[in-house]
């Protein structure tokens, strides 16, 4: 009976001891140490200045299927060119003549409308 006694206190004491150990070495730990510092405020440099050669991804060869004359480059080979940047500036000779070709048909009408107005007057 006394065997029985000290296993029954025994069981206990062993269940308790090993429940601590589980505890200590499995459980995150609380008490790690990190390196605090003071925030400050600056200014992030966004560029950095470096050289280099830059060589395009795509070359786009500029040409049209109509009669135009070119009246200005505004780039030479090699300058910096952004979207949106005129690079030449074509001659509107073709748009040109069909201005003239209309304001002379506005002529035309207008003439014509002057005779009608006449011929109406002359009818009454």
């Amino acid at each position: 009976m006394r065997k029985r006694n000290e296993l029954i206190w025994f069981l206990p004491l062993c269940f308790v001891f090993l429940s601590l150990i589980m505890i200590k070495f499995c459980t995150p730990r609380i008490n790690e140490k990190y390196i605090v510092e003071a925030i400050k405020r600056e200014n992030i440099e966004l560029f950095v200045d470096t050289k280099g050669t830059v060589q395009a991804k795509d070359l786009i060869n500029i040409g049209l299927d109509i009669d135009m004359g070119v009246d200005n480059i505004y780039f030479k080979q090699g300058d910096k060119v952004k979207k949106g940047d005129v690079i030449i500036r074509f001659s509107d000779y073709q748009n040109q003549d069909l201005i003239n070709q209309l304001n002379i048909r506005n002529a035309e009408l207008a003439v014509k409308k002057s005779q009608l107005r006449y011929l109406r007057e002359q009818y009454k």
